[in-house]
């Protein structure tokens, strides 16, 4: 199937070109009580030649957390995966231009603009599906 769908980058529009990606984000908390391991333990992950091993078995389904990374010749091995070489310099964490919060996170767990499109193909005018994502996320982030 991967082969007859392919992938594409969402099309740019009037305040640039974004996407939505899965970024694995790799930190240290500050309540860790491992915290000299923990720390030792991602410089070591991170450095290429182990890091690559990871990155290669991803086969580009792992967002590149650098640059340097869209240059790998993993990308050239399956067409179908390229467009997402530049995920890391597209993404956008829920919420943006907002800080990522807890109520950025409800409303992408909670399907919010998933549900909307669902209502606009299920017949709701175009207006009134966005009226009503709008009342859920205003919900949400009045408290209400």
């Amino acid at each position: 199937m991967k082969d007859d769908i392919r992938h594409s980058p969402l099309p740019r529009g009037p305040k640039g070109q974004f996407g939505f990606h899965l970024f694995q984000s790799h930190m240290v908390m500050r309540y860790s009580k491992n915290q000299k391991a923990a720390k030792e333990f991602l410089g070591w992950i991170h450095t290429p030649a182990n890091y690559e091993k990871w990155f290669v078995s991803q086969k580009g389904y792992s967002t590149p957390p650098t640059a340097q990374w869209e240059k790998h010749k993993m990308w050239d091995e399956d067409p179908v995966m390229a467009p997402f070489k530049i995920a890391g310099r597209l993404g956008l964490s829920p919420g943006y231009a907002g800080p990522p919060n807890r109520k950025s996170a409800e409303v992408l767990t909670k399907y919010i603009i998933t549900d909307m499109y669902a209502k606009g193909v299920q017949g709701m005018t175009p207006q009134e599906a966005v009226k009503w994502a709008a009342g859920e996320v205003s919900q949400i982030y009045s408290g209400s």
